[in-house]
């Protein structure tokens, strides 16, 4: 589960030539994820996001997933609508995602973190909140005047839009189900 991830125990074994992918929000404790997809989130996120020791990417990548336990939080996408193609700024991956994780191997070669701690318990009307302000603060970055936020209060988005964006997709053949 998540615990044993973060003291670092040794999945490598339990999954040789697989990658891993965690179940997110109920089925695994409300464990979340702020994936941060653009450059932008990743140099802003301490800005906006509360704190957390556990922060992790990949190699090339640092600094992508910040790790939170949410109860009740929502998983919600953000995208820049402007971009050429809605390209997404920052993910709040909850239930009905997982997030490919440690051991696992990206298919560009590149080795995924191990997580360094427990993450950081918070609410999910703070954790919406400062995910929805960081998105905001990209989108003024790229010159946006007035910021679009996907789904206009954190009320709205406490009761659903639910996403399928962020399970596993071919690329990685995840396998495996660490419940915590």
């Amino acid at each position: 589960g998540v615990a044993a991830l973060a003291a670092g125990e040794n999945f490598a074994s339990r999954f040789r030539g697989c990658n891993v992918g965690l179940l997110l929000g109920e089925p695994s404790g409300w464990l979340v994820c702020v994936d941060l997809d653009c450059p932008e989130a990743v140099e802003r996120a301490a800005e906006f996001l509360p704190a957390t020791e556990c922060v992790t990417g990949r190699t090339g990548q640092p600094g992508r997933h910040w790790w939170f336990i949410c109860q009740e939080c929502p998983t919600k996408p953000f995208t820049d609508r402007r971009a050429a193609e809605s390209a997404s700024t920052v993910e709040l991956r909850s239930t009905g995602c997982q997030v490919v994780v440690w051991p696992s191997i990206h298919p560009d070669g590149s080795t995924y973190e191990k997580m360094p701690a427990m993450p950081a318990t918070v609410s999910a009307n703070e954790l919406l909140s400062a995910v929805e302000r960081l998105h905001a603060a990209v989108l003024a970055d790229r010159g946006h005047d007035e910021p679009e936020v996907s789904g206009s209060t954190v009320t709205q988005s406490l009761g659903g839009n639910q996403s399928d964006e962020g399970r596993p997709g071919d690329a990685f053949k995840a396998r495996g189900d660490l419940r915590a």
